[in-house]
């Protein structure tokens, strides 16, 4: 069988434990015999990379994972368009016999869909936290008032424009998880 990956993070460049499991999972369905690729961000590498070993760094993240800069905005439109395309381009490459969908925190909604639209009824998603409900960076900042005085008005006034935009992705990106694996009754409900 043939398994495509898509995570936003992935060893040896983590932020936490969550992608370590995609590796393992890889790892030990490559030992079954299957064949595998993993579709994953540029996280930890200078700028895109091409496939090694199976793993293709080519994703962008929405945003810097430590402190969110506004300016990521100006980017939006065009990063969301190469995760799709670079998605797209993957799984027309790889054609995947399923596509296991994992991390996706501070990815583009848009590159689960593209997958969904690409291989109908052949994606599954394992959801370990909430970010299927949860907003995206972009939508957390705009949405949440700043501290001082000056910057909360500013934001008050600028805001609608950003989140505009990332709600008319929200709507366009509308996805179906027809097969979810969670990792807890909790994250399930």
């Amino acid at each position: 069988m043939r398994i495509l990956f898509i995570s936003a993070f992935y060893p040896p460049h983590v932020i936490g434990g969550w992608e370590q499991l995609v590796e393992e999972l890889n790892d030990g369905l490559r030992r079954r015999g299957h064949t595998t690729h993993v579709l994953t961000s540029t996280h930890g590498v200078a700028g895109a990379a091409h496939a090694q070993d199976g793993v293709e760094r080519t994703l962008l993240l929405e945003s810097n994972l430590q402190f969110y800069q506004p300016a990521a905005m100006f980017s939006y439109r065009q990063r969301t368009q190469h995760n799709l395309d670079a998605t797209r381009a993957t799984i027309e490459g790889f054609q995947p016999d399923v596509i296991f969908v994992h991390i996706m925190w501070n990815l583009s909604r848009g590159v689960p869909w593209q997958a969904e639209q690409l291989a109908r009824g052949r994606v599954v998603y394992y959801v370990a936290d909430h970010w299927a409900y949860s907003p995206d960076p972009h939508e957390a900042y705009w949405r949440d008032p700043a501290g001082d005085p000056l910057r909360r008005t500013l934001k008050r006034l600028i805001a609608p424009l950003p989140l505009s935009v990332v709600r008319q992705d929200r709507k366009r990106f509308q996805l179906a998880f027809d097969r979810v694996l969670c990792v807890s009754a909790a994250i399930r409900q």
